[in-house]
């Protein structure tokens, strides 16, 4: 056992040391604290946008650099994205992402992470009049990408998970909000297995920007998860439908049903094992229910996050 992890009395795993267990929901003796918490810098001279202390870096990905934040004008835990700085090159670009990023900053639901503030340049507070950042609830957990890399989920932990993720999907898709990018990176589970949809619309946008910019076309992460239609360059809530299949399947199989190199052929022509004979021991009905959100023609799979959620809702 590290220094990073400990044992927890409810469930007997070694787990993170985080304020709750992140296999059971239980809290956690000794998880970090504020004191514990390494500071990246304590004045003034870090605050962004005069409000926003950074207290910590948490981590880097493919959309920037996440710091831990105190909001001193409420006294409240933030978290704060400095947006990559590739976003400046293309006053356009840049354009569509702040806009794509104020409409997902106007979903309000339990499952989907809120944007507290969208800052771009000196009208919003920035001494930089080119950076770009998000500032949005601060969560405690971990992403569903690192707990299926301990392993494929119990059914009943996958059906939780998968129906909370559902609800997210039909409040956004009502009011026309797509999330393109939907994996299990893209998804923080925190106590009690509460699930938090992140990203929603803006991370795509940012690596059409990676793209443009860079003149590549490196998906790398995100193809296994990408419907049909999607290397095409169409893309409706019926897509996220598709990359709910792919979550869902690693989730009770620990592994991805397309592995590559040629997704587009696989996925047209569903290639991937059958999660019951994958994983022996799961309910064949996990298949059928797979086998819907993955049909590579958009019109015959579920055709909304409700219905998907019904037909989850079966699997025994």
């Amino acid at each position: 056992m590290s220094a990073e992890t400990t044992v927890c009395t409810g469930c007997g795993n070694e787990v993170p040391r985080l304020r709750f267990c992140d296999q059971c929901g239980q809290t956690l003796a000794g998880g970090p604290s504020r004191q514990d918490k390494d500071t990246v810098a304590g004045d003034d001279s870090s605050l962004v946008a005069g409000r926003y202390l950074q207290v910590r870096r948490l981590g880097a990905g493919g959309m920037g650099v996440v710091y831990e934040a105190l909001d001193k004008k409420l006294d409240k835990t933030v978290a704060i994205k400095k947006m990559r700085s590739e976003l400046q090159i293309d006053p356009s670009l840049r354009r569509k992402f702040v806009e794509e990023a104020r409409t997902v900053a106007k979903l309000h639901h339990h499952n989907i992470v809120d944007i507290y503030a969208v800052l771009a340049g000196k009208e919003d507070g920035l001494d930089d009049p080119d950076a770009t950042y998000l500032v949005f609830e601060f969560l405690e957990g971990r992403s569903l990408k690192d707990i299926i890399g301990q392993g494929p989920l119990p059914l009943a932990r996958a059906k939780k998970i998968g129906l909370q993720v559902c609800s997210a999907l039909k409040y956004a898709h009502e009011r026309k909000v797509a999330h393109r990018d939907l994996k299990p990176a893209n998804l923080m589970i925190g106590p009690e297995d509460h699930v938090k949809v992140l990203d929603f619309g803006i991370a795509r946008v940012v690596l059409d920007t990676m793209m443009s910019v860079t003149n590549t076309q490196d998906t790398s992460g995100t193809l296994p998860f990408m419907a049909p239609e999607q290397h095409l360059g169409k893309a409706d809530g019926r897509a996220d439908l598709f990359a709910f299949g792919v979550t869902f399947y690693e989730m009770v199989v620990g592994t991805l049903p397309f592995t590559g190199p040629d997704y587009l052929a696989q996925k047209e022509r569903m290639v991937y094992g059958a999660p019951s004979k994958a994983l022996p021991g799961l309910a064949e009905a996990v298949d059928a229910f797979v086998g819907g959100c993955l049909q590579p023609d958009r019109e015959k799979r579920f055709p909304t996050a409700a219905e998907t959620a019904a037909a989850l809702e079966k699997i025994g």
